[in-house]
């Protein structure tokens, strides 16, 4: 591989970016990908720069607190999901059914 490039993972089925290699993967059994990612506070960079106000006034900080978000999720604009145990092993099912078919 060229040094200096980046592996970036798309969906088969949709086209859509997933992921990348910047983040550590390990293989599952030959069939899964493991990514690691974290918990970040998007946005909550701190460069020094005051609130500009008058003498007197209270620094009221700078907007909303600020929501934590998956690193991955956040960079590569995927959605989160909230699947029952029920409703996950429906859509994986249905899923790898389709995978089955297209890697023939």
């Amino acid at each position: 591989s060229k040094q200096g490039s980046m592996k970036i993972f798309i969906d088969v089925f949709t086209e859509e970016e997933i992921a990348s290699d910047a983040y550590p993967i390990k293989v599952i059994n030959d069939v899964a990908y493991e990514i690691e990612t974290k918990l970040v506070v998007e946005g909550d960079d701190d460069f020094g720069i005051s609130n500009n106000e008058e003498e007197g006034e209270s620094a009221s900080g700078g907007g909303a607190p600020k929501e934590p978000v998956n690193n991955l999720v956040n960079a590569h604009k995927l959605e989160v999901t909230s699947f029952s145990k029920k409703d996950f092993m429906t859509y994986i099912k249905g899923y790898l059914a389709k995978l089955k078919k297209t890697s023939r």
